[in-house]
């Protein structure tokens, strides 16, 4: 074997050996905590636009990217100084991820928001200790230069090159510039699973049916609950989340009462038991369902949520 690859195959032999029953990758755990963040976040955004509410969703989903790439950096003051930090980092975050997203939303608007979300300072907690987590576990104990040369490549572009002249100070600063921008969308992933999920649906409808049927929210509450004294329930909330047992259990329940809900008032109780009929765990059958004819105009929701259900588990 070539001595210049053996890096990168001993690096595929640890993502193959991950890869098994359960997958803690930064995508599939940061999913599945937004997902159930959707749960507790729901009533905040009950007068707002479904854009708005999912755009919040993405904003935390990428944020893992931010903290696992080491763009931002937690100071590493107390706990209570690093909250009150990733809070300022994540409205303004939030505003970046509408801006990209062509979604006007104004100031006095984004304040009367910002008070109601804080309201829900379970998720806050539950997320700065995930980030606080994705930052302990890739602090590599090498230099800046070296992470970001194995980050970028050995040749970094002019703005890579911009972006760790002014690294020092931007990445504890609690505002994104726009070199950080840039290099959140070369790293983060280039589809997010979670819009086959919510976009082109009513958010609300989706957490009420689907997601509910997914996560024991009684359960959900006293383990965040215990988070805030407890950091460690962490790794009992993120081992329940990411367990595919219980995602397989609910899921198709909830997607039931979803298409339910989409469907009210039409008759087609028959083609729609069919279609459920189809509906198993086991993934080539999924690929070939064909959608009952009657239900044809709605195969697009239909094919979304399976297209979600196959491609996260």
């Amino acid at each position: 074997m070539d001595p210049s690859v053996l890096d990168e195959y001993y690096a595929y032999l640890a993502a193959a050996n991950f890869n098994g029953y359960k997958f803690y990758n930064v995508a599939n755990t940061a999913n599945a905590l937004v997902i159930a963040a959707a749960l507790y976040l729901t009533e905040a955004f009950k007068d707002e636009e479904p854009e708005i509410f999912i755009d919040c969703l993405y904003a935390f989903y990428l944020m893992s990217f931010l903290f696992a790439s080491k763009i931002k950096v937690f100071p590493g003051n107390s706990l209570q100084e690093d909250f009150n930090w990733f809070v300022d980092l994540f409205f303004d975050f939030y505003q970046v991820v509408l801006s990209q997203l062509k979604h006007k939303y104004s100031q006095v608007r984004f304040a009367k928001l910002k008070k109601k979300l804080l309201s829900q300072l379970e998720v806050f907690f539950l997320m700065f200790h995930y980030y606080r987590r994705l930052h302990q576990l890739f602090d590599a104990p090498v230099s800046d230069q070296e992470y970001f040369r194995r980050l970028f490549g050995d040749e970094f572009s002019a703005s890579q090159r911009a972006f760790l002249t002014t690294y020092e100070t931007t990445k504890f600063s609690t505002q994104m510039n726009l070199l950080e921008e840039e290099i959140l969308f070369e790293v983060a992933p280039t589809d997010i699973h979670l819009k086959y999920l919510f976009l082109e649906h009513n958010p609300h409808d989706i957490i009420a049916t689907l997601i509910s049927s997914i996560y024991d929210k009684k359960l959900l509450d006293k383990k965040l609950s215990l988070l805030i004294k407890k950091p460690e329930t962490l790794d009992f909330i993120l081992d329940y989340l990411t367990n595919p047992v219980n995602f397989k259990k609910g899921y198709f329940e909830g997607m039931q009462k979803y298409l339910s809900v989409l469907f009210r008032g039409e008759e087609i109780e028959d083609e729609f038991d069919e279609l459920m009929s189809l509906i198993g765990d086991d993934l080539d059958t999924l690929k070939k369902i064909q959608i009952p004819p009657r239900i044809k105009k709605e195969s697009r929701t239909v094919e979304q949520l399976l297209n979600f259900y196959v491609t996260y588990l």
